[in-house]
């Protein structure tokens, strides 16, 4: 672990990415979004509009989440920086869906070969992110009930348990984050760190979705969060910076000059930033608990 590392507070702890810790108790069983009136189809994000700045209140921030929101959107989580906290932010964000709006999202893990989230399920998943990608669809009704586990009470599909020795072709995840997207209003996608690679490079440019990046409070955090914000402008993807929030992981002590640097150019650049606050126990933590609203008011914001 680098010094800098160090002060970004991005050493391993019990509730993030690679520990996370599993919840005793189940929720209730998934309830599937109803498809709405003609008014309230699947359709892509327009981009049309600058987004609005967000409310510096927390009670307008929660009024702000509570808010309509079209059905289908996909929110993937993508880690810049190996083992910081995606899988946490993932969880904390589903999580604070569920409460603030008393209605599911779904949670999907897109990493190849089992990550974090599978992990953390409350109980054993019954079927995987593979099974569903190769089931006709919609699935048979004697599926559904078991179709999704739980994760903090959240319903989620796994990816394929290491016992099974099957890895999750990134064809097979993009099918089930599709087939899982048209179940709930928002479906949070724990995935791989790697931007240009396959499922990654196809979630982030779903003109469907809003991406969360996650990265440390480093220059070289937030700047390789930049760069490859560039390299989508690059290849034709310019709608990835408006459809962008970073959730910025501070560290214990003073916040860097260079790291308040790269927050200004991201900015510029029309990306909502949020600073969330370094705790060993991120998931119970109430002074995380602000940062995760604004987190997830930036998403439906963005998702609306």
């Amino acid at each position: 672990m680098t010094t800098e590392d160090q002060h970004a507070g991005t050493g391993p702890s019990p509730e993030h990415g690679a520990r996370p810790v599993p919840v005793a108790k189940a929720a209730a069983p998934f309830s599937v979004v109803s498809a709405g009136p003609a008014a309230d189809p699947l359709h892509a994000v327009q981009g049309s509009h600058p987004v609005v700045p967000l409310p510096a209140d927390g009670h307008a921030l929660i009024e702000l989440v509570r808010q309509p929101l079209r059905r289908g959107v996909i929110v993937p989580v993508v880690g810049w920086q190996g083992g910081l906290g995606r899988t946490t932010i993932t969880r904390a964000l589903a999580a604070t869906f569920r409460r603030i709006r008393g209605e599911d999202p779904v949670a999907v893990d897109a990493v190849p070969m089992s990550g974090a989230l599978t992990a953390a399920a409350d109980h054993p998943a019954d079927y995987s992110a593979v099974d569903l990608a190769a089931m006709p669809w919609p699935p048979p009704r004697e599926v559904m009930p078991r179709l999704l586990t739980t994760v903090d009470g959240v319903p989620t599909l796994t990816g394929p348990p290491p016992a099974r020795g099957v890895l999750a072709e990134p064809p097979a995840l993009l099918t089930a984050v599709d087939r899982m997207a048209k179940l709930a209003r928002l479906t949070f996608v724990d995935t791989v760190a790697d931007i240009a690679g396959a499922p990654t490079r196809d979630l982030i440019r779903n003109p469907n979705g809003v991406v969360v990046w996650v990265a440390s409070a480093t220059r070289v955090g937030l700047w390789g969060i930049a760069e490859a914000l560039t390299y989508y402008r690059a290849i034709g993807a310019a709608d990835v910076a408006p459809r962008s929030v970073v959730a910025i992981i501070g560290g214990r002590g003073r916040w860097h000059a260079d790291a308040a640097a790269a927050e200004a150019q991201l900015a510029g650049l029309g990306v909502e930033t949020v600073r969330v606050p370094y705790s060993a126990k991120p998931l119970s933590d109430s002074k995380v608990r602000p940062a995760v609203d604004r987190l997830l008011a930036a998403v439906v914001l963005r998702a609306r």
